[in-house]
Order: structure tokens, then C-alpha cells, then sequence
């Protein structure tokens, strides 16, 4: 391991750089972009010193296949691409961005000072969210849906829940009268994801609110199956979602302003698979996005499949497969197991929107500090 000092100071200027790229890009910024570059460095070098002082065993280390899905993502991109712009770049930028950040929070850990900071940003995020609902109000277009400085309700419901995740954590990490202002934080965000529309969100908050009170959620074999099972959801949901649908079957779910069970993202979804059958293994990053390189397959498997082809993909799965087995092998108090559900409900709720690999709003970054807190036991 690096020195925890080094350590500190990279992981601290990680979560600044976030928290400012998220400040900057919700209140409509001109700073947005500077931040970002910030928060892209940050991480680069992050991973570059681990990688310095560290000998990499392949068998058992990630080291490598973190190599491979960027090494081929890139390759995949570039050998069919039909202009140079960063634009067109960016989806690609973010995904390698969010594969190297994984990598930096298995092979880094956490310490007191960076739990206080991820305290603070959990604060700044509420007052962020708070604001944009209550004072600015923005919704998304035509509706009645708030978008709280994001590009869309749904984005918006996602931060929702992390913003809530990290204020029910605080719960385990602070002591008096500062757990009745968490709590009372914490009903205003749920109000808000409601105001989003933002169904998935909703279920997760509910997901995780219903993790302390499970029996056996702390132990070894459950983590493991639910590792096992968050990783399936989305690979195996929307095969019978677009199964059910052209079998004519019809649900009632949620009913929330007026949605139904079917909202088209069977469209997007069939869309993305008609466009990766024609280029299997290099995937069809320029078809999808109509040359502009800007596309969301509103799921994260079938948008890297469709995006990077079949061998990313499962070398994706690999990857996160690894790292939350071994981070889940760990003891845990209840705090970092409560984190640990919290990311695995983040790759679930990918199951309907792909903004943990594509996200622009750093959603898939602030998971993986959300994962480094879970993956250390602070003293």
C-alpha cells in the first residue's frame, strides 16, 4: 500500500474535485469543466503511483483486467471512429475514468480523515439538492418532475439516493442532537426523490433503509450472493423485460405520475442490441450515438456491451466481480456493511439507466467513495 499520508491527500483532492465538479455543473457554472479535468488528474495519478509502488500479481490481482477492458474500450472506439472531438470522446473518457477509479478504491483505504470529508460531502450534496428543489425548482420539460440542476429527473433521483445513503450513514458515525438534523435530512430527500418521479431511486432508498432491520445481512455468504445477484440484475432484467413485452404481457408498477410498467427503454434497448449484432466484438459506439458519441442505453450492461462489445463486457463483469468479492470477504461494522449494500444497490439501479459508467455528474465516482468507506474500518 501507498503511505497513508499520500493517500490522504490523493483521496481528499478526489472528493474535492468531485464535490466542486457537482456544485459547479448543477448551479450552471462556467467552472464545470475545470473541476472535472481537476477530479480526471486527481484520479490518474492516483492510480499511477499505486501502480509505481506496487508489484502487480495477475492471478490475483485486478490490476490487469482494469488494463484490458481500457486498453480494448479504447481500441474499439478509436479503430471505428470517423472524427476527432473530445465530445465525441467524453462517454469513453468517463467509462475508463470510472474503471480507474475502481481500481484506485480496492487498492487504497480509507482513514479517519477522509470519513469526516465523505461527512462533510454528504452535507454539501443535501444542501445542494435542497436548494435546486426548493428554491430553483427546475423540472424537466413539459412535466412536473424536478431535475434539482441535472440533465434529467431520473439523474436527479439517483443523487437523490446517494445524497440519502450518505446521510443515513452519518447516522452510524456521529453522535447527540446531529442524528435528529441526519434524520430530518434525510425525510426531505426521500420528498425529494418523490418529486423526481425517479422510481429505481425510491426502491433503493427503501432498499437500504430496510438493510438494518434484515437478519443475517452482515454476514460473509449473504454478501456473496448479493454481490453475485446485483451483477445479474442488470445483464438479466432486461432480457425478460423486452421478453414480456413483445409476449404482449402487461404489469401495473408504481403508477407514479402516470407511468407505466413499459416506458420505453424496451425501444433502447432493442436498439442497442439490432446496432451490437452487427459489430459483435468491437461493439457500435459510433451507430448508437448517430456519430455524435454522446449515447445512454439506459442500463449498464447493455450499454457497454452495445457500446464497447462483448469482450468488455465480460471483462467488466470480471472486474466487479473481484473487487466486491474480496472488499465483501472483509469484516465489517454496520456502517461499512451499510455502504457496501448502498453500492450494490447503485449497480442495480443500473439495471434502468447506465449512469454509473456514463454518468457526466461523477455519479459512478462518488459510488466508489461510498465503496471506499465500506471497504475500511476506521479507527
Amino acid at each position: 500500500m501507498i503511505k497513508i499520508r499520500k493517500t490522504t491527500l490523493y483521496w481528499s483532492a478526489i472528493i474535492t474535485c468531485v464535490t466542486a465538479y457537482l456544485i459547479s455543473s448543477t448551479l450552471h457554472l462556467k467552472a464545470s469543466s475545470f473541476c472535472f479535468s481537476f477530479l480526471s488528474v486527481s484520479v490518474i495519478v492516483c492510480a499511477y503511483k499505486i501502480v509505481e509502488k506496487e508489484k502487480i500479481a495477475p492471478k490475483k490481482d485486478p490490476s490487469v483486467v482494469a488494463f484490458l477492458i481500457m486498453l480494448l474500450s479504447c481500441f474499439s472506439v478509436i479503430a471505428r471512429c470517423d472524427q476527432l472531438s473530445f465530445e465525441y470522446f467524453n462517454k469513453l473518457i468517463l467509462f475508463n475514468l470510472v474503471i480507474l477509479m475502481l481500481f484506485v478504491t480496492y487498492k487504497t483505504d480509507a482513514n479517519k480523515i477522509i470519513e469526516k470529508i465523505v461527512l462533510v460531502m454528504s452535507q454539501i450534496l443535501f444542501v445542494l439538492l435542497f436548494y435546486n428543489g426548493f428554491i430553483i425548482k427546475e423540472t424537466y420539460g413539459t412535466t412536473s418532475l424536478l431535475v434539482l440542476g441535472f440533465s434529467n429527473s431520473n439523474l436527479a433521483g439517483m443523487w437523490c439516493f446517494l445524497a440519502f445513503a450518505g446521510v443515513v450513514w452519518s447516522l452510524y458515525v456521529v453522535r447527540g442532537v446531529r442524528r435528529v438534523i441526519f434524520l430530518v435530512e434525510a425525510g426531505i430527500l426521500v420528498y425529494l426523490g418523490i418529486l423526481t418521479g425517479a422510481r429505481s431511486a425510491l426502491i433503493a432508498m427503501l432498499g437500504i433503509c430496510a438493510c438494518p432491520f434484515i437478519p443475517g445481512l452482515n454476514k460473509k455468504s449473504t454478501r456473496r450472493i448479493m454481490t453475485r445477484l446485483s451483477i445479474a440484475v442488470p445483464i438479466i432484467f432486461p432480457v425478460l423485460y423486452m421478453y414480456f413485452y413483445n409476449q404482449g404481457i402487461e404489469f401495473t408498477f408504481g403508477g407514479m405520475q402516470g407511468k407505466a410498467f413499459y416506458s420505453g427503454r424496451q425501444y433502447t434497448w432493442q436498439f442497442a442490441l439490432e446496432n451490437w449484432i452487427k459489430h459483435p466484438v468491437l461493439g457500435a459506439y459510433n451507430e448508437i450515438s448517430f456519430g455524435t458519441g454522446m449515447s445512454q442505453m439506459h442500463n449498464i450492461m447493455v450499454d457497454i456491451l452495445a457500446s464497447y462489445g462483448v469482450c468488455v463486457l465480460v471483462l467488466v463483469v470480471m472486474f466487479l466481480t473481484k473487487i466486491l468479492r474480496d472488499i465483501g470477504e472483509k469484516e465489517m461494522t454496520k456502517a461499512q456493511n451499510f455502504m457496501y449494500y448502498v453500492f450494490l444497490m447503485a449497480i442495480i439501479q443500473g439495471t434502468f439507466e447506465a449512469a454509473f459508467f456514463t454518468g457526466a455528474s461523477g455519479y459512478g465516482i462518488c459510488c466508489c467513495i461510498y465503496l471506499l468507506i465500506a471497504k475500511t474500518r476506521c479507527a
